[in-house]
């Protein structure tokens, strides 16, 4: 019997594992993206961080003297970089001394890259004078847009799924070469040798040793195999046997050669010995 290819034991081990490692790799490139999500937001929050304190004194000098102009010089060095989307200096109960804006950046897979880190992120600082009193003068606040650092951070998450994905089938892969060359292949060649075993003379032909499995437990069974069908055929042989004798008692009985009474009492004696083997049998 011809085993069709699609239910071989080495497609449906290939079935598997390739599925099993896609299924690895895309949990795994998930938590990957997940974890450069937040590395991420950290970057935002730290490109903050250093905007304000870079600008913080300037700011604080501005809005302590009440200076448009210079509080305008600083909107323009804030705005040199790309990422910040609004800024403003001045106390939050008064006009603001100076601010700007401008829209947010056009972007393909914006709303994609929206979904992980927020459309604008938005931070502040107060600005305090020196000294004993530190007395309070305003607020520096800006708001980044998160549009280049998503751009960014999309090309690093599309290289991380894809790498982890293709890595985790390649393992995977491998895994079943492996399988396939310790096991699937002499299991092929166990059932090629088992096929051309005749039954009705079951110990004719020995399966023999696979090369590097003679001690594993695919040696143990080729052993125990070949035991098996030549203690079948031992005992077919034996069974068979007792049969032939008995089919052929009557004849022996009234065989031609009894002419005598001394033949035909020595065929009766060995014949009653067939008989009480017959009937033990």
């Amino acid at each position: 019997m011809k085993l069709e290819f699609r239910n071989s034991l080495s497609v449906k081990l290939l079935r598997v594992v390739l599925l099993s490692a896609l299924a690895v790799g895309v949990v795994l490139s998930c938590a990957q993206i997940v974890y450069d999500t937040y590395k991420t937001r950290q970057a935002v929050d730290s490109d903050a961080q250093r905007i304000l304190d870079m600008f913080r004194d300037p700011s604080t000098q501005a809005v302590y003297s009440l200076d448009r102009e210079m509080g305008m010089q600083v909107m323009e060095g804030l705005f040199q970089d790309e990422s910040v989307r609004m800024a403003s200096i001045g106390h939050p109960n008064e006009t603001m001394l100076a601010e700007k804006s401008r829209p947010l950046q056009d972007m393909s897979m914006r709303w994609l890259t929206d979904l992980f880190l927020g459309q604008e992120r938005t931070y502040t600082t107060q600005l305090v004078g020196r000294g004993p009193y530190s007395e309070y003068y305003g607020d520096l606040s800006i708001t980044l847009d998160t549009a280049a650092y998503g751009e960014d951070f999309l090309i690093n998450a599309v290289i991380i799924f894809i790498s982890g994905v293709l890595r985790a089938l390649a393992m995977g892969l491998v895994l079943y070469l492996v399988y396939h060359w310790l096991l699937t292949k002499p299991l092929s060649k166990i059932i090629e040798h088992l096929t051309q075993i005749n039954p009705d003379r079951p110990s004719q032909h020995q399966i023999p040793l696979l090369k590097g499995h003679e001690r594993n437990e695919l040696g143990l069974w080729v052993n125990t195999a070949n035991q098996l069908l030549a203690s079948i055929e031992r005992n077919t042989h034996l069974a068979t046997r007792p049969k032939t004798a008995c089919s052929a008692w009557p004849s022996t009985i009234f065989s031609p050669g009894c002419r005598t009474a001394s033949s035909c009492s020595s065929n009766w004696t060995r014949s009653s010995s067939t008989a009480a083997a017959c009937n033990a049998g």
